[in-house]
């Protein structure tokens, strides 16, 4: 039991990576690099690695160039997101998945537990204004305007406005893929506080588990039945809880929430009455085009920081600062983790981690964001589970 718990504990930091004040604000993900030892100090660990050793190539060119496009003149924040999301994607998480699988704890229930205590900090932040002050005051104070915090910033983790909401939804969306053999009422109920931490901090992530609810939807028609039928349930209690405390929140964070639906409008519709025209602004101010030879080596500029036209979009990000070449090498190793899996059997998933993919590095860096590190653990732990490597079978870790 005591195991279990800590493997919450573990893939809470994992997940949300929180920065904690009297840990000299450090990202508490950073604590758990001493688990790269077991690289080296534990053989069946380096036998797993090695088994996945199609990606060390790819990541060791990614990394050669990006080091070489630094040193010719490049901003370095670069390197070092490269260097990390390296560690965090491949090792952190075959690492991770080795253990869970080595004691015999189960990954998707590990993260739905997860999920929803996180939603449950943040809904109590969003009640209990004394708790909400504590939860900020214990963490590294954002760097948001403060009405902005003001609007969102509710629980406990890094990117609380950003990439906290991409992972509650990838997670709300793998509990309707994988529920069948893995959740129960408690944790369905349990989503409901889930979904309420996405709204109240991060409106693309409504797109995103919206996107995956609809995909786990796909199936027979029992199935189909048998998934409306839950969405139906869910929608009808959140709708009854909602009204209670509409009266009760924020004024700015309602404001968020209603402008969450018009976003989404706005995207099908092409219509612009959401709020400072985000939509607008993803389709039209943030797109940058590099000039001349930077379409293919970059120009080694972060756009996200610089005054004259920035823009939060990973894909316009990457191509100005290393042109085809960075974008290349970089995504090729997404389209790589996509390939472990095997459409008959994991289409849902398939779909969605590129669904995920496609919206969040629209909304920024996707290497820099937990998320990515939960969902290639996710296709590890798949990966591993319906197709071992011998020795694991051979050692009684997997059947």
């Amino acid at each position: 039991m005591i195991h279990k718990i800590l493997f919450v504990a573990l893939m809470y930091v994992v997940c949300f990576n929180p920065a904690f004040n009297a840990l000299f604000g450090i990202q508490s993900s950073f604590f758990l690099l001493p688990l790269l030892v077991l690289v080296v100090a534990d053989k069946n660990v380096a036998r797993l690695v090695l088994s996945y050793n199609k990606f060390i190539v790819p990541y060791v060119l990614l990394l050669v160039y990006v080091l070489f496009r630094v040193l010719v003149g490049g901003d370095s924040s670069f390197l070092i997101s490269v260097v990390l999301m390296i560690i965090r994607t491949f090792f952190l998480s075959l690492i991770i998945v080795y253990l869970m699988l080595k004691k015999d704890v189960n990954f998707f229930k590990t993260i739905f537990i997860v999920s929803v205590i996180a939603g449950a900090i943040s809904t109590i932040c969003f009640f209990v204004p004394s708790i909400d002050a504590f939860f900020r005051a214990i963490q590294v104070e954002s760097t948001l305007d403060q009405t902005w915090i003001i609007q969102r910033d509710y629980g406990l983790g890094d990117q609380l406005s950003s990439g906290f909401g991409f992972t509650q939804a990838v997670i709300l969306s793998l509990f309707f893929f994988y529920r069948k053999e893995n959740g129960n009422i408690l944790l369905f109920l349990g989503m409901l506080l889930t979904i309420v931490s996405i709204a109240i901090n991060v409106r693309t992530g409504l797109v995103i588990g919206m996107g995956g609810i609809l995909l786990s939807l796909i199936g027979d028609a029992r199935t189909f039945l048998k998934n409306t039928s839950l969405i139906i349930v869910l929608f009808l209690i959140g709708f009854y809880f909602l009204s209670k405390f509409v009266s009760m929140m924020n004024v700015y964070t309602l404001d968020t929430i209603v402008d969450s639906y018009y976003m989404i409008s706005d995207l099908l519709t092409g219509a612009e009455q959401a709020e400072g025209g985000t939509v607008d602004a993803l389709t039209g101010s943030f797109i940058v085009w590099p000039e001349g030879i930077d379409w293919i080596f970059g120009s080694g500029e972060n756009i996200f920081n610089r005054s004259y036209r920035p823009s939060d979009e990973g894909w316009f990000i990457d191509l100005n600062w290393g042109g085809l070449v960075y974008c290349i090498l970089l995504y090729n190793i997404v389209v790589m983790y996509v390939r472990q899996l095997k459409w008959k059997r994991d289409k849902k998933f398939i779909l969605f981690f590129i669904f995920a993919f496609l919206i969040i590095n629209t909304k920024g860096k996707f290497i820099n964001y937990p998320t990515y590190s939960l969902l290639t653990m996710t296709t590890f732990y798949i990966s591993i589970l319906n197709n071992p490597p011998r020795w694991m079978v051979q050692k009684g870790i997997v059947s």
